[in-house]
């Protein structure tokens, strides 16, 4: 072999070794994949308050429709075993109703009208007096209030005995005879009866289901939360439940919870097949918080564009120096619940190698960082071999900063629109919403095609409030 060869062979691996050290490893990329969920994944069942106050006086009016003026007569003087008694009670004044703890008080101001006396026959002799009197009396009544599962006013009805306002007594050859006694004892034989009478108006005329049924099929329509992002809350409803009826003022109040699926929406309005109402379930009580789940978007090319401005310029070094490369771009993609970070690099190596990393949500920052974030298995292996330097360094360590996504503004500008909208927001001219927000929690982060989706749980205090039905 002569010098001049050898010369050459010797160049020839010395330019091959300058090209191993400058050319990087090609990497084969990882496929992008997804798991085909969309926003709408995060769900919350939630419970809706929805207050309603019945005014006494609606029932007290219908009542006093139902029941007519002469409320009892008896217009024989030989029935009941031929007590020479007629009676005739008719209402003096309105009944009026007064709620009462879990129910109601009901007073019935009556005047009675009787005609007593005696018939005494004997001899076939005939001898009778009768006299009529008049006197007023207030007939009590206390009634325990309710919904069936039908959404009808129930009432259960017992007598509470009555008051003199005017006592009757009767003269009979000159002697007055009180009839207190004969009265009483024909109100409280008398007392089941109207009892009932009101028990059967009250279910036949007072029916919510309507009412409620408005309330039902206008919740089910996806409400706007946030128009800058087109973020819409949806609600199917699953039940609803009822606490007992109890005295607010001059009115009836319960509390109907609404149980539903909450979920947010980004994008177009959603649609759905619309639910029936159910029978109502009657509770004790009915819970005041909600939860929904709201969504944060961050595209890759946002992520990207916030990595790069800070890359800009910078150098970073390897082996005290020795080694030096730059970034010249980034590229980022999803495969599975992972982010794949391509990042193309100059210097003491030219190579693009690929990254991958699980999202996480950091509420100490506000931000969405990168955990558990290393070299793609294919990377890691050629990287080993070629540019042993780059993967012992602390090339991770330094790139994990550069991928930390703040979503603070987001935050606080959902937070604020959310305050604004259920603060006192009239959904129609019968239904408005009114409620406080308590907190933000994070709670799931989603790779989608398009980017990163930070879910938010937030958390308060809502009703929905009724009027001019």
């Amino acid at each position: 072999m002569t010098l001049r060869f050898q010369q050459l062979l010797q160049f020839i691996c010395l330019g091959l070794i300058v090209l191993s050290a400058c050319k990087g490893p090609k990497a084969v990329a990882p496929v992008a994949q997804y798991s085909g969920d969309k926003a709408t994944r995060v769900k919350e069942v939630s419970i809706l308050n929805i207050p309603v106050e019945l005014p006494a006086s609606d029932i007290e009016r219908q009542i006093n429709a139902q029941i007519g003026n002469v409320i009892y007569e008896d217009k024989s003087l030989d029935d009941n075993g031929g007590d020479n008694l007629m009676l005739k009670v008719s209402k003096r004044a309105p009944i009026k109703l007064v709620p009462l703890n879990n129910s109601l008080s009901i007073t019935v101001p009556v005047n009675i009208w009787c005609k007593v006396g005696y018939k005494v026959e004997q001899l076939g002799i005939s001898l009778s007096k009768y006299e009529e009197t008049e006197f007023a009396i207030d007939i009590k009544f206390g009634t325990k209030v309710g919904l069936d599962p039908n959404y009808v006013l129930t009432t259960a009805t017992i007598g509470n005995g009555f008051n003199w306002i005017k006592k009757p007594t009767i003269t009979l050859a000159g002697f007055q005879i009180p009839i207190d006694a004969i009265v009483d004892r024909i109100i409280k034989d008398q007392q089941p009866e109207i009892a009932r009478i009101i028990d059967k108006e009250v279910k036949g005329q007072v029916n919510l289901k309507p009412m409620i049924n408005q309330v039902w099929q206008t919740l089910q329509a996806p409400f706007l939360i946030n128009d800058e992002y087109k973020v819409w809350l949806k609600l199917t409803p699953q039940e609803l439940q009822m606490t007992p009826l109890a005295a607010k003022g001059n009115n009836l109040r319960t509390t109907i919870g609404l149980k539903a699926v909450t979920e947010t929406v980004v994008g177009a309005e959603p649609k759905g097949t619309p639910v029936p109402l159910p029978n109502l379930k009657v509770v004790s009580n009915v819970p005041e918080l909600f939860e929904i789940g709201l969504i944060s978007k961050i595209s890759f090319p946002e992520a990207k564009a916030l990595a790069m401005k800070q890359l800009a310029g910078k150098v970073f070094e390897f082996q005290d120096g020795k080694r030096k490369i730059s970034v010249t771009n980034i590229d980022m993609y999803g495969q599975g619940s992972q982010v794949i970070c391509a990042i193309e690099m100059v210097g003491s190596l030219n190579a693009k190698v690929y990254l991958r990393g699980t999202p996480f949500f950091d509420a100490a920052t506000n931000s969405i960082k990168f955990k558990d974030l290393d070299y793609d298995l294919d990377t890691r292996n050629k990287m080993a071999k070629v540019a042993n330097w780059l993967f012992k360094g602390k090339f991770l360590e330094m790139m994990s900063p550069y991928f930390n996504v703040s979503i603070a503004d987001q935050l606080a500008e959902a937070r604020k629109q959310i305050q604004t909208n259920i603060a006192g927001n009239k959904v129609n001219d019968n239904v408005s919403i009114k409620g406080s927000l308590a907190s933000l929690q994070p709670d799931n982060i989603y790779v989608t095609p398009e980017g990163m989706e930070a879910v938010i749980k937030a958390s308060g205090k809502l009703e929905v409030l009724l009027s001019g039905f």
